[in-house]
């Protein structure tokens, strides 16, 4: 019962992560399901360390930092116990943890968290690094984000040819970013059709995602 509540669990965060629904609401969506599939954080935690993969890991760190569970033992080995936000030191550091072993998801949460400012102080050349990675590990949300980098010189030198570049694998159609690719005509030929079809595309699909620098 356990491993399937886990697998579930794990499925759902995925789901989530690439529909870029925001952190907030991921961490709803999540402790909705452990409501009502209940196993206790100890055990939780317990179960997604010992299986020393890095998804499990990254999504241990995001159900504690974003407080989806609460009870939980701190590593001393990391943080103190007793010292102030050590259950937010030691999530990141798990997450971290991930990222370097080139977890895909690891590597978005710390991309946002350093262009957001939401759990490390904000460095645009950190998150733009950290982008980076994500692409290579095969985030294709990430694509969206990196290109949006290029585009208003978010911790990188504007370059319009390689924004044009991430949107398209990101998917045609499915972001403000390449129709205004399309529009401008920045990074690629002017083409008013094909931002139109992107435009109604954008606003008619499930997968739309807002441009996430303006």
């Amino acid at each position: 019962m356990s491993i399937t509540i886990i697998i579930e669990l794990i499925q759902l965060f995925e789901v989530s992560m690439d529909q870029e629904v925001s952190f907030s609401d991921i961490g709803r969506k999540l402790k909705d399901y452990l409501v009502q599939n209940y196993l206790p954080d100890r055990n939780l935690q317990a179960i997604l360390l010992n299986s020393s993969l890095p998804l499990h890991v990254t999504v241990l760190g995001f159900l504690i930092i974003t407080q989806t569970i609460r009870d939980v033992e701190v590593d001393p080995l990391i943080v103190p116990r007793n010292y102030p936000e050590s259950k937010k030191i030691y999530a990141r550091q798990l997450i971290h943890q991930s990222a370097d072993q080139d977890e895909m998801y690891a590597q978005f949460l710390l991309a946002i968290s350093y262009r957001s400012g939401l759990w490390h102080v904000r460095d645009n050349s950190q998150a733009f690094q950290w982008y980076q990675k994500s692409v290579r590990s095969n985030n294709l949300v990430a694509y969206h984000h990196l290109g949006a980098c290029y585009q208003y010189s978010i911790g990188c030198k504007k370059d319009m040819a390689k924004a044009y570049k991430c949107y398209s694998k990101f998917g045609d159609g499915f972001q403000d970013g390449l129709m205004l690719c399309y529009f401008k005509g920045e990074g690629i030929q002017k083409d008013i059709h094909s931002a139109l079809k992107c435009y109604v595309v954008n606003h008619y699909s499930i997968r739309f995602i807002r441009h996430p620098f303006y």
